[in-house]
């Protein structure tokens, strides 16, 4: 890939994690959390399987 794919690629996880992360450090459940941040439940679960940090 090129430099600016990488940087792109690498950008997206980090959003990804970000996202997972909120998630998973609120008291809420995944689905109520997506529900209230306007997150599609099948993209939250896609993201937990892409993040690096499992």
């Amino acid at each position: 890939m090129d430099k600016i794919t990488d940087a792109k690629t690498e950008f997206r996880l980090k959003q990804w994690t970000q996202i997972v992360q909120a998630c998973q450090s609120s008291s809420m459940t995944v689905v109520g959390w997506c529900e209230q941040n306007n997150v599609k439940i099948k993209s939250y679960y896609y993201w937990l399987h892409c993040s690096p940090e499992k």
